[in-house]
């Protein structure tokens, strides 16, 4: 899932990871989310996001075209647009009397003022979680970000590192032998002195 792309230690609840952010623990978080999801009956539909547009002719006296809902003033209006994923306006204008329930998903109300009117709503999360925080390194304990933007990535130069024999020059050869020999000798000394 893009929303939070880790592993889920075994044993805690698979959508701890909702709470994280807030400075609980990790006992807490697993707890919080037995209570809202397994007990209180909260769903996660894990809708991908994407976007409804949404076009009304209130009360308007010209051919306003195909993709136009003709309504009128007074006329109550209700819509479910986003079941189960969250919802909010990213561009445009509802209509004036119309409002969105961005936790339902559903538009509701009574249309007031004669007009166009065009409105995209978008769908699905809006914020996923970094584990690295933007900051970035391994002391950050993460946060949520917007939902298009990347995740930190932590880059290490280990070019300062020899991995191998083959890789170090014969003077760093020396001195890593050196160095081997002279702790094999303080750990014989420690066994012939008895400590």
């Amino acid at each position: 899932m893009d929303i939070y792309p880790y592993e889920v230690p075994e044993g805690v609840h698979p959508y701890a990871w909702m709470f994280l952010g807030f400075g609980l623990s990790g006992e807490q978080t697993d707890e919080l989310a037995r209570h809202v999801f397994d007990r209180l009956g909260a769903r996660w539909s894990g809708v991908e996001r994407e976007s409804v547009v949404l076009r009304f002719a209130v009360d308007f006296p010209l051919d306003a075209g195909d993709g136009y809902r003709r309504v009128s003033v007074g006329e109550r209006f209700r819509e479910v647009v986003a079941p189960d994923s969250g919802a909010r306006v990213v561009s445009g204008f509802l209509p004036p009397g119309i409002a969105l329930d961005r936790h339902t998903g559903t538009l509701a109300g009574t249309f007031t003022k004669p007009g166009l009117y065009t409105v995209e709503i978008a769908r699905g999360p809006e914020v996923k979680w970094d584990a690295l925080g933007t900051r970035g390194g391994p002391e950050s304990v993460g946060e949520w970000i917007p939902v298009g933007e990347k995740r930190a990535v932590v880059e290490q130069d280990l070019s300062m590192h020899k991995p191998t024999l083959d890789d170090m020059t014969d003077e760093e050869k020396a001195q890593a032998l050196a160095g081997l020999l002279a702790w094999e000798a303080s750990k014989a000394a420690e066994a012939n002195s008895g400590y």
